[in-house]
C-alpha cells in the first residue's frame, strides 16, 4: 500500500547517489537503522542517512567481492567475502 500522500515508500540509489558497484549481492540493515551492501567488487557500503561508507581491501578484506552481510548478537556487522587465490 502506498502512503497517504503517494509516493512509494522506496528510493532509487545510482551511481548518481554515491553507489559504487551496480551488483549487489547481499542487502542487510542494523538495529541503528544503517543499510550495508555487499558487492561484486566494491566491498562493503553502509548507507546511512548521512550518506555512504565504503569498506574494502584498503580496510583489511581479502577480497571487495561481499556475499553477505550481517549483524552478529553483539552488534557487529559481519561480512563475508571470497578469499583470492595466491
Amino acid at each position: 500500500m502506498l502512503p497517504a500522500n503517494g509516493e512509494p515508500p522506496f528510493r532509487n540509489l545510482t551511481r548518481a547517489q554515491g553507489l559504487t558497484d551496480t551488483v549487489i549481492l547481499a542487502l542487510a540493515v542494523d538495529k541503528s537503522g544503517n543499510m550495508w551492501a555487499g558487492t561484486q567488487g566494491s566491498g562493503v557500503m553502509r548507507i546511512s542517512s548521512s550518506g555512504f561508507v565504503m569498506f574494502g581491501e584498503q580496510d583489511g578484506f581479502e577480497t571487495d567481492q561481499v556475499f553477505s552481510v550481517f549483524e552478529d548478537s553483539h552488534r557487529h556487522v559481519m561480512a563475508l567475502t571470497n578469499r583470492k587465490k595466491a
